[in-house]
């Protein structure tokens, strides 16, 4: 049976998110993309959904989509990518966290539920191989967010540079590592 030809059934992620069957499987993540986002789609990258904002593999779908809601990027790679492309418009302010590689967005991490809330559709595909379709599904058609495994690299640096400037925007981290020398 193949993902492509199958239906795949839709969830509003706030209203259906108790509804979600709590097993293992692929999610799609669809909403109409950012106009800030510098990453379009290439041709055939759409061929599951046209607005295809991101893939992703989990064991409990439930609380992956909780994690996604809630308010903390820390939990959530595309939660940190689609925060650091919509950071401008939406007004986030960006706390990066001392000795790691991730970044939240303190106080305005709400807006981003907003959005996402009023801007995304949730899909899902139970499999018994979760991890393994994901990759295959970057690999060869990639969310417009998705960043490990990803085959286009020229997207890959894109995203990443959006985050590395969100993460530059923290004017607190400078003087929080000069104050966590001092102990």
């Amino acid at each position: 049976m193949s993902l492509i030809n199958t239906p795949v059934p839709t969830f509003d992620l706030l209203q259906s998110m108790h509804q979600l069957p709590p097993t293992e499987g692929v999610y799609f993540v669809t909403g109409e993309l950012p106009a800030s986002l510098p990453v379009k789609p290439r041709p055939g990258d759409s061929i599951i959904h046209p607005d295809m904002l991101y893939i992703g593999a989990t064991r409990n779908m439930q609380v992956r989509v909780e994690r996604h809601l809630t308010d903390d990027s820390r939990a959530s790679s595309f939660r940190m990518t689609l925060g650091a492309v919509l950071r401008e418009n939406l007004g986030l302010v960006v706390r990066r966290h001392l000795g790691k590689p991730s970044f939240d967005f303190g106080p305005t991490e709400d807006r981003l539920t907003d959005w996402l809330v009023e801007n995304t559709s949730f899909r899902f595909w139970p499999t018994a191989e979760p991890f393994a379709v994901e990759r295959a599904l970057i690999a060869h058609a990639s969310g417009a967010l998705n960043i490990k495994g990803r085959m286009d690299r020229e997207a890959v640096g894109i995203l990443m540079q959006l985050r590395r400037q969100a993460i530059a925007t923290d004017q607190d981290y400078d003087r929080l590592l000069k104050a966590s020398r001092q102990f």
